[in-house]
């Protein structure tokens, strides 16, 4: 998917949130979202799991959000 891509899913994923969810999503870091809208970006294709496992320890991963995602979101900060 294109950069161009993520920014229009993106910006149609946050009209289809709640006020809240979309207050979230545009004012906090991904880290301090509510499940809820975690679980609407990764719906739409916008997040990715990511391998952070430590050299030798246990296997753990994270969610990540599409890069442009996040350009799109600080934009509206603005």
């Amino acid at each position: 998917m294109s950069d161009v891509d993520v920014v229009r899913r993106t910006r149609a994923l946050l009209e289809t949130l709640s006020e809240r969810e979309r207050s979230a999503a545009v004012n906090r870091l991904p880290d301090d979202w509510p499940e809820g809208v975690w679980r609407a970006f990764r719906e739409a294709g916008l997040c990715e799991t990511v391998d952070i496992t430590p050299p030798g320890g246990e296997p753990r991963t994270r969610q990540r959000l599409h890069p442009a995602a996040l350009a799109a979101l600080a934009e509206l900060r603005r």
